[in-house]
């Protein structure tokens, strides 16, 4: 479908999937026109449908690339915060949305777009079912990341339903609040660096709270 964009070199490749990603999270899909996409990859409108066929197409050709990637990272990441403890999974996270921010600025921002607003374009049947497959993997995710290992080092004084509780009202109380923030923003013109340091913080103070000190090797939990 997309022989003719392959056909191109790989620098002009990715210049034209970087800009599209660009303007895509900047006005979403609906307010991007193909002109705009155009102009800001320096190339031609013309040129636009010649690779992708139609404005729709070639979104569905970001998110197939989009997914991809991210399918990778999350099969990757799963395997990892499943070794660790509780709260070190949030910084393992933390530390990966930091780290793709950094090398992938565009994309990242696309797929915050893409996930905020998922209805926002038809995706093709092939297309819909990758996502479909990511979607899934961030529940799986989620899962992962609240399943409480054999040797957690919560504290032993609370009731270990109580302490996991707390600790995900905090850090979904806190997500939410990101996530409500970045709705209806230009998020090509946020700078985040304050949120990752508040979430590290707030990482370090659940650990004060919620884990036991060290040489504290009580057993069992508090009923």
């Amino acid at each position: 479908m997309y022989e003719n964009f392959y056909k191109i070199d790989e620098d002009k490749q990715q210049r034209i999937v970087e800009a599209a990603m660009l303007e895509f999270s900047k006005y979403g899909y609906k307010k991007t026109s193909t002109e705009q996409v155009a102009k800001a990859a320096g190339i031609s409108k013309s040129m636009i449908f010649h690779y992708f066929g139609s404005k729709a197409l070639l979104f569905n050709f970001l998110v197939d690339y989009t997914c991809d990637l991210l399918l990778e990272h999350y099969e990757d990441f799963l395997s990892q915060i499943r070794e660790l403890d509780y709260i070190e999974r949030y910084h393992l996270a933390s530390m990966y949305k930091q780290q793709s921010y950094k090398e992938n600025r565009n994309l990242t921002e696309f797929s915050l777009v893409l996930f905020l607003s998922p209805d926002e374009v038809s995706l093709t049947e092939e297309v819909a079912e990758k996502f479909a497959r990511l979607q899934q993997l961030q529940v799986d995710y989620a899962k992962d990341m609240h399943a409480e290992k054999q040797d957690s080092r919560l504290r032993r004084d609370l009731p270990k339903e109580v302490s996991l509780k707390y600790i995900k009202w905090i850090m979904d109380g806190y997500s939410q609040e990101l996530i409500m923030r970045l709705k209806n923003q230009d998020v090509t013109q946020m700078v985040f660096d304050d949120d990752w340091k508040d979430f590290d913080q707030i990482l370090e103070n659940l650990k004060r709270l919620f884990y036991r000190s060290e040489g504290d090797n009580n057993e069992g939990y508090n009923s």
